[in-house]
């Protein structure tokens, strides 16, 4: 497997169902498949990502043993897996890629150079797909106040094999 778009999840119904879809509907000229490591969720997550799996043969719905891991534990918990790609790319629970390229484009710039590790940018967005400015103002009672939004980094890295020399 060339990639494995990693998605760690908790108590997500509302979005977990997108995610999943934005990875899969992604286009590219190498096999990549999604796991999802799901951290028990117990609001219905579950469920929904199970219909996923029995529907799409490259999503992997992984529930972990331990109960305690956060999304640090839940992303080592991917990459323990076998069927884990050369590359591991993040993709939150409540994020959308942004187009169908976005995974080739990622994993292409991993090919074009000696990198261990790609970081793109996304896009903050409310639940209608509307765009969050990243600075916006504020007027609460004539006070003028600025709320600034982050953007945050989408990183891909490389899954280092003990036999295979980087």
């Amino acid at each position: 497997m060339e990639a494995s778009v990693i998605i760690p999840v908790q108590n997500r119904k509302e979005t977990i169902a997108e995610a999943v879809k934005s990875a899969l509907s992604q286009e590219a000229n190498f096999p990549f498949n999604v796991l999802v490591v799901d951290n028990h969720s117990t609001d219905g997550t579950t469920a929904i990502l199970s219909h996923l799996a029995r529907k799409h043969s490259r999503l992997k719905h992984i529930i972990p043993k331990r109960v305690d891991l956060g999304i640090g534990g839940c992303w080592n918990e991917a990459l323990r897996e076998e069927v884990c790609g050369r590359y591991a790319v993040q993709l939150d629970s409540d994020d959308l890629y942004i187009s169908a390229s976005t995974l080739q484009k990622l994993v292409g710039m991993l090919h074009q150079g000696n990198y261990a590790m790609v970081i793109g940018s996304y896009t903050l967005v409310d639940s209608s797909l509307k765009e969050i400015p990243r600075v916006s103002s504020l007027t609460t009672n004539g006070t003028m106040r600025t709320v600034i939004t982050m953007r945050c980094a989408l990183m891909v890295w490389v899954r280092h094999e003990p036999s295979t020399p980087i």
